[in-house]
């Protein structure tokens, strides 16, 4: 196996992570946005994407009507705020990105008043807080400290949600997060959430994908040649698994994410049809 490229895979479509704090946060957000089931838009939508905005915007519109139609129910509460997750990740420009995942925070923490032990809802309170930490610069780490407590919630709740989802949240926010004491940041507990991400949910190509991308930022050669050859054989078994319309976004940012490390770890060889 090749040797890999200095060049970071964590954020497809940002560049490279910088290490000045505020700038080193975007980068981070877009980066676990994407794992967490998000697909950062970049300049020049292609026509797939352009679908995937117009669906997401439907989808929203739909969760929004059932929510309002019973605003005390709160599995529609937390699937609005999906909605809103997910059609913020769309969005035009940064005030629109903000009332949109505002109104998921809302959703989300009305649901908790009423439950708190409703693990779905502390899930998107997170992904929602992300939407809005993307649009700031002053503010920004206190809100991703908001989210590390919400992820933890979960996890005590119920750390196999969304194919183990807060785990791998928390694994790419350690990984990317500038360490102390500017904020969250810590190698060593970014591993113990990928270890457990990959335990609780090994068929599910975010899991390893995250993964092999922080072990290629940090040349962790032994984490990289055991997750590529892993996600080797598991990604045509899981396009089977994780098929229809509702996985094409994901396919599309995974299918992206993976011909980059491929590039990146096996320079020398043909990039896979």
């Amino acid at each position: 196996m090749a040797t890999t490229k200095s060049r970071n895979p964590g954020s497809v479509r940002n560049g490279r992570l910088r290490r000045a704090p505020m700038v080193c946060l975007t980068g981070l957000l877009g980066c676990l946005l994407l794992a967490c089931g998000g697909h950062v838009s970049g300049a020049g939508p292609s026509d797939s994407q352009s679908g995937f905005r117009e669906e997401a915007q439907q989808a929203w519109q739909e969760a929004r009507r059932q929510h309002r139609q019973n605003p005390a129910d709160n599995r529609r509460a937390w699937e609005f705020a999906r909605a809103c997750f997910e059609w913020a990740d769309h969005a035009n420009e940064d005030s629109q990105r903000e009332r949109i995942a505002e109104q998921g925070i809302r959703a989300c923490r009305s649901a908790i008043e009423r439950d708190s032990g409703l693990a779905p809802a502390h899930y998107y309170l997170a992904l929602n807080l992300g939407q809005v930490a993307r649009t700031k610069t002053v503010g920004a780490l206190r809100i991703v400290s908001d989210m590390e407590r919400s992820l933890h919630r979960v996890l005590a709740l119920n750390e196999t949600f969304d194919h183990a989802g807060a785990h791998r949240s928390l694994a790419i926010l350690y990984a990317e997060a500038p360490g102390w004491p500017v904020s969250v940041g810590s190698r060593s507990r970014s591993m113990e959430h990928f270890q457990r991400a990959v335990h609780l949910s090994p068929d599910y190509p975010g899991n390893r994908m995250a993964w092999l991308e922080a072990a290629v930022k940090w040349k962790e050669n032994e984490i990289i040649q055991t997750q590529y050859e892993a996600l080797k054989k598991l990604i045509p078994r899981a396009r089977e698994e994780f098929s229809g319309r509702r996985w094409a976004p994901s396919w599309a940012e995974w299918d992206e994410r993976w011909k980059l490390l491929r590039e990146q770890i096996e320079p020398d060889q043909a990039p896979e049809d």
